[in-house]
């Protein structure tokens, strides 16, 4: 989001207009009926609940944030779960996440690691892109 974007709605896509508005819908409704709204900072990156697993039956990668799952074996299954869509949109960017650290990895350091999730979730806290 740009900063202008934080600031002006009208600077905004369609979808990031969206997630601001899920973000700050209950702070903004508070600060428009009136309320006092304490703000916290805080060190730690926050960050977004993600879970990984390998399915070997259906040779694909299972990334899900919370309740939202996407099943990729590569960058264009991607497509499958457009940006515009605001149900899948922090599923996919963990998944595009994944698939570019995967990329760095060799053959024999893949099949490895996919042997060693088969069967299990690793679940991990995303805070930001690789």
């Amino acid at each position: 989001m740009s900063r202008e974007g934080r600031y002006k709605d009208a600077n905004l896509s369609r979808h990031e207009a969206d997630v601001k508005n899920l973000i700050l819908a209950g702070l903004k409704r508070a600060l428009l009926h009136g309320h006092k709204v304490e703000v916290i900072k805080s060190l730690k990156a926050n960050g977004e609940n993600c879970q990984v697993s390998w399915c070997e039956e259906l040779e694909a990668w299972i990334v899900a944030s919370k309740n939202v799952s996407v099943v990729v074996r590569d960058f264009s299954d991607l497509e499958r779960y457009p940006a515009k869509n605001i149900r899948y949109s922090f599923a996919a960017l963990m998944a595009e996440c994944w698939l570019n650290m995967l990329q760095t990895f060799s053959v024999k350091e893949l099949n490895a690691l996919k042997s060693d999730m088969q069967g299990t979730t690793w679940i991990g806290e995303y805070i930001g892109n690789v």
